[in-house]
């Protein structure tokens, strides 16, 4: 009986033994395969208000050891936009055995626009005074938010309008690769602060194709040396065609005796 029960107990531990090194040898021949990491479409669309976890939506992990890891998934890169407001990510994943899998999509942003510039005061400087612009112009983009930062100004060149007109151009440049590219006029005189002061309650709009606009509408007011000017004296030049997508200026001239002023709005047709 003895002799029985330590057979049963030799047997046991032979099959435990035997399982042990099947299960080990499984494992070895494992252990050097990557997980597999796939993804429910091509391309994903995707706003640019959503935060960074959207991007792995319908992205899938598994491993021959770990089973599901999908919650280890890492999102390693998104690349600059070629093309349709779509760019391509990038991800990756470890499983337990530190094997690495990799995989790229499109993401298509469905409200994405270029970055916008935005003018707080008018584009007037004496004649002898350097025209930086970026005391009061600003930028910004969708994706990155303010890059004013990033402006670049272009010198500025007579306008055909007249004398005292100028045009300069400014870029920025996001971190998407894009660039937006901008026409403005800036307004340069003897004194400005003996000038009629002209003032709008923006200087430089976006509109959409089409759509509607009324040049008065976005006149302020008019002063010299601190007394209101009658609106009647301020007579409006320029012609914009909302049809037609591009930069358009509109010039406000006020005469007020024999003083005069002007400001400029510039109006962009997307």
């Amino acid at each position: 009986m003895r002799i029985t029960r330590i057979i049963l107990i030799l047997v046991f531990l032979a099959v435990a033994a035997v399982s042990a090194v099947q299960d080990a040898a499984g494992r070895l021949s494992t252990a050097d395969v990557p997980p597999v990491l796939t993804c429910e479409s091509e391309t994903l669309d995707v706003s640019v208000k959503d935060p960074k976890s959207v991007l792995l939506a319908g992205i899938t992990a598994t491993d021959a050891q770990d089973g599901d890891i999908s919650h280890r998934v890492l999102v390693t890169g998104v690349s600059r936009l070629f093309g349709d407001n779509t760019a391509r990510v990038s991800y990756a994943v470890f499983d337990s055995d530190h094997n690495m899998a990799t995989l790229t999509r499109n993401i298509h942003y469905t409200d994405y626009q270029l970055p916008r510039f935005s003018l707080e005061e008018p584009l007037i400087y004496r004649e002898d005074e350097d025209i930086t612009l970026l005391d009061r112009l600003h930028a910004r983009d969708v994706i990155d938010g303010d890059i004013t930062g990033s402006i670049r100004v272009s010198p500025a060149n007579r306008s055909s309008y007249s004398q005292d007109l100028f045009i300069t151009t400014v870029q920025v440049t996001n971190s998407m690769g894009d660039t937006a590219w901008q026409t403005l006029p800036v307004i340069q005189c003897n004194d400005p602060e003996n000038a009629v002061q002209v003032e709008l309650d923006t200087y430089l709009i976006y509109l959409k194709q089409g759509a509607d606009f009324q040049a008065r509408r976005y006149l302020d007011g008019a002063s010299f040396g601190g007394d209101p000017v009658s609106l009647d004296n301020v007579t409006i030049t320029g012609e914009v065609d909302t049809a037609t997508p591009g930069t358009y200026m509109v010039v406000y001239d006020c005469v007020y005796g024999s003083h005069s002023g002007k400001s400029v709005l510039t109006v962009v047709i997307e």
